[in-house]
């Protein structure tokens, strides 16, 4: 396990992508890359690729089903004239290298009828040569 590594300040909106050092890991740099499209998926209110972020076994809760969350997510962000979300204090953290990451930040999350800012965690897995969260959590 490697020593955290502090991510530049993704808090633009979503199309803006947070740059990544020169000297980072190939790890950190795809990592962040995954990280970004999520962010830019749903601000663009984009299932497809707002799932496609997703492991096919991540689940918010040992309580819900892959696809309830998705039938759930899907109605939440279509309901929305607008999504932002937008990220500071970004910190990457090897887990296992080349496998398994974190990144933990500052979530500014902002709708048309909700607006919250919040410390987050989200967990990747490199599955099948991709970078996909497999856990999310509000710190």
């Amino acid at each position: 396990v490697s020593a955290p590594a502090r991510v530049p300040a993704a808090n633009a909106p979503a199309a803006k992508p947070a740059a990544v050092p020169a000297a980072a890991s190939s790890d950190q740099a795809d990592v962040v890359k995954a990280f970004e499209g999520w962010r830019a998926a749903w601000s663009a209110r984009d299932l497809d690729g707002y799932f496609a972020a997703y492991s096919d076994g991540f689940t918010p809760d040992a309580h819900t089903t892959h696809a309830a969350w998705k039938r759930y997510k899907r109605r939440v962000i279509m309901a929305k004239d607008f999504i932002h979300v937008g990220a500071k204090h970004v910190v990457f953290k090897s887990l296992l290298a080349g496998k398994r990451a974190q990144l933990s930040f500052d979530e500014h999350f902002e709708s048309n009828d909700y607006r919250e800012d919040t410390r987050k965690l989200l967990e990747f897995a490199k599955i099948h040569g991709r970078w996909e969260i497999t856990r999310e959590a509000d710190l």
